[in-house]
């Protein structure tokens, strides 16, 4: 019986074996992501204290009063949009001390280099915690196309060629 099985799988590849297992965790995931939509703000706004909690003791945070700063609307009120430049100095100093807790409560894992649109290339700091963010968000988005329709999960047939 085991032969058999193994035989009629010969002629089908590896990715479309495992195609149901990711449909599987498309789907599981695509909910998690329909929670986060069905109220975004609300997400949005316990993500922001939380990060205020984490990064209040940090240079940047004592300056602008995370401790303190309980809506969305203090937040604006209390950081206004910045450039590069204006970013320069705290960005000098991480440079200097990346554990030291100038902009971020987490140290600098690795500089990424930005594409320099808007001038020269620029050096950005990047955390761990930040980076396993802006993956999980990347990957949320992936599997919500993925169940969006039985179809897309061919994505994986092939080969791929992904960027970082």
């Amino acid at each position: 019986m085991f032969y058999q099985y193994a035989i009629s799988l010969r002629g089908v590849s590896k990715m479309s074996r495992i195609k149901p297992l990711i449909r599987f965790m498309a789907a599981q995931k695509s909910r998690k992501l329909d929670k986060i939509l069905s109220s975004p703000a609300e997400h949005s706004e316990r993500l922001l204290r939380q990060l205020l909690r984490r990064h209040a003791n940090t240079k940047f945070g004592r300056e602008h009063g995370f401790a303190t700063i309980r809506t969305p609307e203090e937040f604006a009120e209390r950081v206004p949009l910045r450039t590069y430049e204006d970013m320069s100095p705290y960005l000098e100093l991480v440079k200097k001390h990346p554990d030291g807790k100038i902009l971020s409560a987490d140290p600098v894992y690795w500089y990424y280099q930005s594409s320099g649109t808007s001038g020269k290339p620029k050096a950005l700091p990047v955390t761990r915690p930040g980076m396993k963010q802006i993956a999980e968000g990347g990957a949320l988005m992936w599997l919500k196309y993925i169940d969006a329709s039985p179809e897309h999960a061919n994505l994986f047939d092939g080969k791929m060629v992904m960027f970082g």
